[in-house]
This record gives structure tokens, C-alpha cells and sequence, in this order.
């Protein structure tokens, strides 16, 4: 039996991650893919878990290397997904949720095709985006400009993905979720 992979894509502070932990905590099948990093470890994240978090070195030389499926610069800081993750997790009959940014997405759907689902997160406005943003406390006001910026690019992307959840409610974007999963193993 195989899995599935889902790729959730959207701008910062539409509740990718927090959409994607409810599904993994209540689906035994599902799992979320750990991605590779170079940027620093925020206060809570622990490495493996949230991040791979590697030096510039280390990262620079496992692409070198063919490593990555996919990688990207986002913000200053290099992202990407390790092959070897990817395949045993699928092969092992998981269903693979995967958060990246839109150009990472779009790259592994060039890759994938239809091996994988692509799927759009936002919020109903660009207000409910900026206050997220804020709550989080993770951003000084510069960064939060920067990622409202980039939001707008990233939301023109938004009809390159087969599935949009609006994240209005969070249980009914986890119920979103889950029913494109069900959807993609019947």
C-alpha cells in the first residue's frame, strides 16, 4: 500500500501549520514531512520535529549532493524537501502533508504531476492575515510589512493548486483537509 502526498501551500499566518497538526494528530494515516532549513530555531521549535535546521554549509552540500527534491529561498533562508524522506514515508502507506511556500509547490507539482494533491490556504481578507501575523509574536513590524508583501504575490498563485481552503474556522478548515484527503483515497 502506498500513500498519498498533499502539499499545503499559502502565505504566512493563514494557519498552514496549525490546520495540518490537527489532521496529523487525529488521522493515524497521515504524517507531515520535516523539511530542511537554514534558518535559526524559534523559541518552542524543536529540531526534527518542526525544521531539520542546518547550517548554510551543511544544506549547500546535501543539494549539491541531489539530496532535494525540491528547494528554495524564502526570506532569506534556504528550505527544501530530502528525496529519502519523501519516499519512505509514501512507501510506508502514509499519506505525506507537506507545508511549503507556493514556489516549492508548484516546483514538486512540475516534478510529481498527478502523484500529488496541491492544496491553497489563505484567510478571507488581508486583515484577518495581518492580525495572525502580529499574534504570533514571532515578527518585528518590518518582517510582518515583508510578509504581507510577499502574501499578495503568493495569492496570485492561488488558482495554480487544485483545492482553496479559506481558513475562516479552524475546525472547518481541519474538516477541509481531511475530506481532500478521504476524497484522494477513494
Amino acid at each position: 500500500m502506498k500513500g498519498s502526498i498533499f502539499v499545503i501551500a499559502g502565505p504566512s499566518g493563514a494557519g498552514k501549520s496549525s490546520i495540518v497538526n490537527q489532521v496529523v494528530n487525529k488521522r493515524p494515516d497521515a504524517v507531515e514531512n520535516v523539511s530542511h532549513t537554514t534558518r535559526a530555531m524559534r523559541e518552542g521549535e524543536t529540531c526534527g520535529i518542526d525544521y531539520h535546521f542546518r547550517s548554510v554549509e551543511e544544506f549547500e552540500s546535501d543539494l549539491k549532493a541531489g539530496k532535494f527534491i525540491e528547494s528554495f529561498k524564502v526570506f532569506d533562508n534556504h528550505y527544501g524537501t530530502a528525496k529519502a524522506d519523501l519516499e519512505n514515508l509514501v512507501a510506508a502507506g502514509k499519506n505525506v502533508l507537506m507545508v511549503l511556500d507556493y514556489q516549492g509547490a508548484l516546483e514538486l507539482k512540475r516534478i510529481l504531476g498527478n502523484q500529488l494533491v496541491t492544496i491553497f490556504v489563505t484567510t478571507p481578507n488581508e486583515q484577518t492575515l495581518e492580525r495572525r501575523l502580529k499574534s504570533r509574536n514571532t515578527d518585528d513590524e518590518a518582517t510582518i510589512n515583508k510578509r504581507l508583501k510577499e502574501a499578495k504575490k503568493e495569492l496570485s498563485q492561488a488558482h495554480n493548486f487544485e483545492h482553496i481552503i479559506v481558513n475562516n474556522e479552524l475546525e472547518r478548515a481541519v474538516n477541509a483537509l481531511n475530506y481532500i484527503i478521504d476524497l484522494r483515497a477513494a
